[in-house]
């Protein structure tokens, strides 16, 4: 089982985001995807959440800067609040496209049989964008969707230090679970690797 890691470069992150924001479309539903995909990576990023929990947000789950979820994972009811630079970008996307309350915020194609509204976009097809729209254009390895809540615990650990916090932000048991978690266990040994030697010179 291959192990996903973090976005640890905040510079790389920085120029994955833009190369999502500002593609360039040639059909009106092009351009809705591009917006699409940048929105919910962007929010993931930002968030914490997992993938699970985005793809099956509604429009009218989103409270400006705020939005309440019932975790896939957990069962537990979540409020979830914002950056508001995030909760700006979001409306932004919710207004452009005119979304009513009943919507998903991340659609496909796929329409549902009964209600004739379109289908939320799966974890699978969410994995899919992040393999090939990412990993082959960046310097980047080992990543899927657990990297959006990874690179966020990741950021907001080296942002601030607080890794109790960041445990309790994630429902983790420890905090030693949330720094393995995060890849800052691994960072660590390979740091005390880096700086010793048994002789510490040349022979």
């Amino acid at each position: 089982m291959q192990i996903v890691e973090p976005i640890r470069d905040e510079y790389v992150l920085e120029d994955i985001l833009r190369y999502l924001k500002y593609k360039n479309a040639n059909t009106e539903y092009q351009q809705y995807m591009i917006d699409r995909n940048y929105i919910m990576l962007y929010l993931g990023f930002n968030s914490g959440l997992r993938i699970s929990d985005i793809v099956k947000l509604r429009c009218g789950d989103i409270d400006n800067d705020h939005f309440r979820i019932r975790e896939k994972k957990t069962k537990k009811w979540q409020t979830i609040y914002l950056n508001q630079t995030v909760a700006d970008e979001l409306n932004n996307y919710i207004n452009r496209y005119e979304m009513k309350k009943s919507d998903y915020l991340f659609t496909s194609r796929t329409k549902d049989k009964v209600t004739g509204k379109k289908k939320p976009i799966t974890t699978k097809r969410a994995y899919q964008i992040i393999k090939h729209e990412i990993e082959p254009l960046f310097d980047v390895e080992r990543i899927g969707t657990h990297t959006l809540r990874k690179t966020f615990g990741y950021m907001y650990y080296k942002q601030t230090h607080d890794i109790a916090m960041l445990q309790q932000l994630f429902n983790h048991s420890s905090e030693k679970i949330t720094l393995a978690y995060i890849g800052i266990t691994d960072d660590a040994k390979n740091d005390a690797r880096r700086s010793f030697s048994v002789l510490n010179k040349r022979i």
